[in-house]
């Protein structure tokens, strides 16, 4: 990941050019005292500007300060934040706008009260739906707000309006001013919530494992493997097969038969018992128990895409290769031109170009004692947790790319910028980093 670049886009996009002036200073000096960050950016206002940054980027979780009183930047924190227009459709797909809009507030603000979230009478009743939805979801979870102090400022006591939210990407937040009005008695005024992140990878993760169900057998199995999945706790912060708990049949049948579906019992135990079957694995038996294999859904989804981008870059031939060497494990390259029914020369190309790119390796065996080159064979394999790496390295440059793209585009004349042409170069470009952003997320957070 090309941590800097990402680092500047991200909290440029979310909080501004200065905020992310102090957020990239952090990274490249590994931390700093606030006093050394005025010095630094040569702040002539006695460092009002960074202490109300370095308050932005604490509140997100985007920085912390360590016990000799350096601040420093939380890397993999500002990583996810690249995910968090996709987190924004997901919750508008899954919950409803009302749902979104206050998953957009915390995605900006990293903590809200429950005074802050009611921004008019108007939404009363269906704000506190959504927020009662997203509480028994889980995606929500309340937190006593810890005050953050800098060495020589008080904290900021305003969350920024919402005509002052940057438009992010997919994030469209409301310009309605956050006036304190009455809340219902349900809710507690003095309440702070944050986001649960790894409540949206459980998300996008059923969510990937239930299509993929419903593309390889059908759509009833797949009801059937997003009801497992839905009935199943999330017991720790990273996704695998055992941090799913188990489901009774039982179970699965009446949340079928509650969400309106046509599956009955015979059926149902005809699709479990497909995807228990040892050539497919989606799912796993233990008496009257159903368990997720969500590692082997995800590892099938994992190399299918990567395919596909082998296929897009490279062509057919690589693909082929690709696949072949993920299948054999390791070969000389004429046994893979042959197994390709390519010539050698082709064979040799295309694993070289894969080679290059990252996404298979090559060792050096020698015959002899003496090491020549002219009598060593040359092995060629796939390490696919490094071709993983690889290609989430290449998405995040996609996305640096696009990104910048849209910047540009947003700093031409209005005239231009509004022009029908440009309208929809933005929303295909806006589009088309979602759909990179679900392949960073299945390569880099669903392990």
């Amino acid at each position: 990941m090309d941590i800097p670049k990402v680092v500047g886009i991200v909290v440029e996009r979310d909080f501004g050019v200065f905020v992310e002036l102090v957020a990239s200073e952090l990274v490249s000096s590994g931390g700093c005292t606030e006093r050394e960050l005025v010095k630094r950016l040569e702040e002539k206002d006695g460092g009002d500007r960074v202490q109300k940054a370095l308050t932005t980027l604490a509140r997100n979780g985007l920085v912390h300060k360590d016990d000799g009183g350096k601040f420093r930047a939380d890397v993999s924190t500002i990583n996810l934040r690249w995910r968090f227009p996709y987190f924004s459709v997901m919750v508008a797909e899954e919950f409803g706008e009302e749902s979104q809009l206050v998953v957009e507030l915390l995605l900006v603000h990293g903590k809200v009260t429950s005074k802050q979230l009611f921004t008019d009478e108007r939404v009363g009743s269906s704000r506190l739906s959504a927020l009662e939805t997203l509480i028994s979801n889980r995606v929500l979870e309340p937190e006593k707000l810890a005050s953050f102090e800098t060495s020589e400022h008080p904290p900021a006591k305003r969350m920024r309006s919402a005509s002052e939210v940057p438009k992010t990407l997919a994030i469209k937040i409301t310009s309605r001013e956050e006036a304190l009005v009455p809340i219902p008695d349900k809710t507690d005024s003095d309440t702070t919530w944050k986001l649960r992140l790894s409540q949206f990878h459980l998300m996008a993760c059923n969510k990937i494992c239930t299509d993929l169900v419903r593309q390889t057998i059908d759509v009833q199995a797949g009801a059937v493997v997003e009801a497992v999945l839905k009935k199943t706790l999330l017991k720790e912060e990273s996704i695998s097969s055992s941090s799913f708990q188990s489901v009774s049949e039982a179970t699965i049948y009446q949340d079928l038969k509650d969400s309106g579906s046509s599956v009955d019992r015979s059926a149902l135990d005809g699709k479990i018992e497909l995807m228990c079957r040892p050539d497919i694995g989606y799912l796993r038996r233990f008496g009257d128990q159903i368990h997720a294999e969500v590692t082997t859904m995800l590892n099938i989804v994992r190399r299918k895409t990567a395919e596909e981008i082998i296929l897009k870059r490279f062509g057919p031939e690589a693909r082929r290769m690709f696949s072949l060497l993920i299948h054999k494990k390791k070969l000389e390259a004429k046994h893979a031109a042959e197994l390709s029914m390519l010539n050698q020369r082709k064979a040799r190309e295309m694993l070289f170009k894969l080679h290059d790119s990252g996404y298979a390796t090559v060792q050096e065996v020698p015959r002899t004692s003496d090491f020549k080159q002219s009598k060593c064979i040359y092995i060629w394999s796939v390490n696919l947790p490094e071709a993983y790496k690889r290609i989430a390295q290449h998405i995040d440059r996609s996305c640096i790319n696009l990104y910048r793209r849209l910047k540009t585009m947003e700093e031409e004349p209005k005239e231009k910028k509004d022009s029908d042409l440009r309208r929809k170069q933005k929303e295909f470009i806006e589009v088309s980093i979602l759909r990179l952003q679900i392949n960073l997320m299945l390569f880099r957070d669903l392990k």
